[in-house]
């Protein structure tokens, strides 16, 4: 046996009934669906991978993590360059905290309808070209419950903010919030400035976190999400 496969085990015993449970029932959650194609490791290197875009019309990518087992994926793929096009648009910064069935079929077999395996994943590390600001690499991670994911932060009810309508403005100091779902993944975390008054500072307590979700280790307590200023200074 593979000795990585060892220590990661020893790291992370097997789940118990409830935790694969939950599993189940986030796979179930998973609304929308991806296909890519399994790449050999011998098309790896940044000229086939552009070679791979420019031809084909898809994007390289890996898709990582540990299966239930708790050995070590990684599988090369490429997906179409179109279909991450669309889920972009329609996600926007919610996509890499999105849920998906990542569906992979054989290289070789691209017409078959049956597919190799599939996989639950939140799409990581999009890429983008900077001149065309078009994604040209995009990886997966196999999700689990309890996985750590970056969830953008929404401000709603500023029009009922006084302060906010008589001129102050909000300073965001950060976008994302870490977070470890239990249980369905949402799309944004709210955050409510219809209190919102000159000089407040909105902090991790001030989020609206759903049932399930709540900070990584990784968030301090004083984790600041947006600053309001007034745009009269003496």
């Amino acid at each position: 046996e593979n000795p990585i496969n060892t220590m990661f085990r020893s790291r992370f015993p097997v789940p118990s009934i409830s935790s694969i449970v939950r599993y189940i029932n986030v796979e179930a959650a998973a609304k929308y669906e991806l296909e890519a194609v399994v790449r050999s490791i011998s098309l790896a290197g940044s000229r086939r991978s552009r070679n791979l875009r420019e031809a084909g019309g898809k994007l390289p990518g890996v898709l990582y993590g540990v299966d239930r087992d708790r050995n070590i994926v990684k599988i090369m793929v490429a997906i179409d360059e179109k279909s991450i096009l669309k889920e972009l648009r329609l996600r926007g910064q919610s996509f890499e905290n999105t849920l998906y069935k990542l569906t992979l079929k054989d290289e070789s077999d691209v017409n078959s309808e049956k597919p190799v395996q599939t996989h639950l994943v939140v799409p990581r590390q999009t890429q983008f070209s900077p001149l065309t600001d078009k994604p040209i690499a995009v990886n997966f991670l196999k999700y689990e419950p309890g996985s750590r994911l970056r969830i953008p932060i929404i401000f709603v009810n500023s029009d009922q903010s006084v302060d906010l309508r008589r001129g102050c403005f909000v300073v965001r100091v950060n976008q994302y919030v870490e977070c470890v779902c239990d249980g369905e993944v949402p799309e944004s975390i709210l955050l409510d400035l219809s209190t919102a008054q000159k000089g407040d500072v909105f902090r991790l307590n001030s989020l609206q976190l759903p049932p399930q979700v709540r900070p990584s280790k990784n968030v301090p307590p004083d984790y600041v999400v947006c600053v309001i200023k007034s745009t009269k200074t003496k």
